[in-house]
Formats: structure tokens, sequence, C-alpha cells
């Protein structure tokens, strides 16, 4: 979202059940999104573009709280 422009820049691709958690990097470079389908994931976006940059898997859980450090 542009504040300041009120519009919309990108959005998250479709999730087919929910996305339960989201960070963003200090620099607001990525946003990570904790997703829940059949196996749980997170995904890391590029916060300018909303491009994919990569998923990360193996998650025995939800991942319903996250940060960066």
């Amino acid at each position: 979202m542009d504040l300041r422009q009120g519009t919309l820049k990108w959005s998250l691709p479709a999730v087919r059940h929910s996305v339960d958690s989201l960070a963003i990097s200090p620099d607001g470079n990525v946003l990570a999104a904790g997703c829940r389908e059949a196996s749980s994931y997170i995904g890391l976006f590029d916060g300018g573009s909303g491009r994919v940059l990569g998923r990360l898997g193996g998650n025995s859980g939800y991942a319903v709280a996250m940060t960066f450090t």
C-alpha cells in the first residue's frame, strides 16, 4: 500500500488457506508471511514489488509470530 497515494502497490499471491503472521524487515525490503497450507511455510517477498524471493519450508507447525533480527 502506498500511503501517500492511497493506492495498492501489490498483494500477496493467493494461498489456499490463510496467512497467519507477517513480518517486515527493518529496512522494509523483505516481507515474510507465515502461510498455512497442506504443509506450512514462510514465504519471502520483495517489499517494493511483491516478487517472490523464496520459501522456507520444513516447519512442523504454523508460524503464528515472526520477527526480523
